[in-house]
């Protein structure tokens, strides 16, 4: 979780973003049929783009980029704005880039199939899930981008 404030908010509506608009806070998508995206600058912007985005791991063939704003930075359409009359309707936020170590969750393990006192480095959530089929002894998803290796020195 980051703190935000009222400071750091960012009219997405000053640039006149050609497409369409989905989102606000940390992360807005956006439909650009002709791909002038390229072009923009946006201060305290990371545009990237929507479709086979594996530092993300994400996919959304619907829209074309993703707007990530810097940490603490909040995107809004004017309109939006208009509505908080100058406040945000939150104090802190999450859904920045996950390289951000403010980003990370916590993950505490305790059971009889974890060793114990254990402490590791962190590591992204997609490796809970193939660790959770292997102690309910379930067969994993296939197509699936978490591996177990990550997590078993956890495991006794």
């Amino acid at each position: 979780m980051v703190d935000v404030s009222e400071q750091k908010v960012i009219n997405i509506d000053d640039f006149n973003i050609p497409g369409t608009i989905h989102g606000k806070g940390p992360l807005m998508s956006i439909i650009d049929r002709n791909s002038l995206l390229a072009d923009i600058n946006i201060p305290n912007v990371t545009i990237v783009s929507s479709r086979e985005n594996n530092d993300l791991h994400y996919h959304n063939q619907y829209y074309n980029f993703l707007f990530i704003a810097d940490e603490g930075w909040m995107l809004y359409t004017h309109n939006l704005l208009e509505e908080y009359d100058g406040k945000l309707p939150v104090k802190g936020m999450h859904g920045y880039l996950s390289d951000s170590m403010n980003m990370h969750a916590i993950f505490y393990a305790y059971g009889p199939q974890f060793k114990h006192n254990m402490q590791i480095d962190t590591f992204e959530l997609i490796h809970i899930y193939p660790m959770l089929c292997k102690l309910l002894d379930i067969s994993p998803y296939k197509d699936i981008n978490g591996k177990l290796d990550v997590l078993q020195p956890i495991l006794r």
